[in-house]
């Protein structure tokens, strides 16, 4: 749906023929990526996208809650793409097999890590937010809606866990 959103617009000044823009868009993307400007633009990714260099920038104790919470989310997310990739390339191979099982134990120990730098972040930040209360958060409500949000998530997300690893609910005295 994005990506129909983006070609409903104007690509390169073409603004009627889907081929034409997707045609443009593709060589634009291309040119960038077969250009002297590659490894500036992996280099912007990498510091900017991932390592939130503007926030490192403004704060080393904002960028630490923020790094803990997000790339502990990122990290998940990637090692759960690189399984999906990895089992749908070679659905027997000793790899796939070890990272699509969540109760192996190395990716049950990198899954139950990266959970736990992301509620040390969550907990910093309701801590930061709530308790030390410096004066440039107290504006911020979006920032409460979003750590309540993904805390919830979290939350919520170890009881699934539970649900489907016991096979159902438990019962009382279990």
């Amino acid at each position: 749906m994005t990506v129909h959103f983006w070609f409903r617009g104007s690509v390169h000044g073409e603004e009627e023929s889907l081929h034409r823009k997707l045609a443009l868009s593709s060589e634009s993307v291309w040119g960038n990526i077969f250009s002297r400007e590659f490894f500036s633009v992996i280099k912007v990714a990498i510091l900017d996208i991932i390592l939130q260099r503007r926030i490192l920038q403004e704060s080393v104790k904002r960028w630490s809650i923020h790094s803990l919470i997000y790339l502990s989310v990122l990290g998940r997310f990637s090692l759960s793409l690189f399984a999906f990739l990895a089992y749908k390339l070679s659905p027997d191979s000793q790899i796939a097999l070890i990272l699509i099982n969540k109760n192996y134990g190395f990716t049950a120990f990198i899954y139950d890590l990266l959970g736990l730098f992301t509620i040390l972040g969550i907990a910093w930040a309701i801590t930061q937010r709530f308790i030390i209360k410096p004066a440039h958060v107290a504006s911020e409500i979006q920032d409460n809606i979003a750590v309540s949000i993904i805390g919830v998530l979290k939350a919520t997300g170890w009881q699934t866990q539970d649900v489907l690893r016991d096979g159902g609910l438990r019962k009382p005295g279990n």
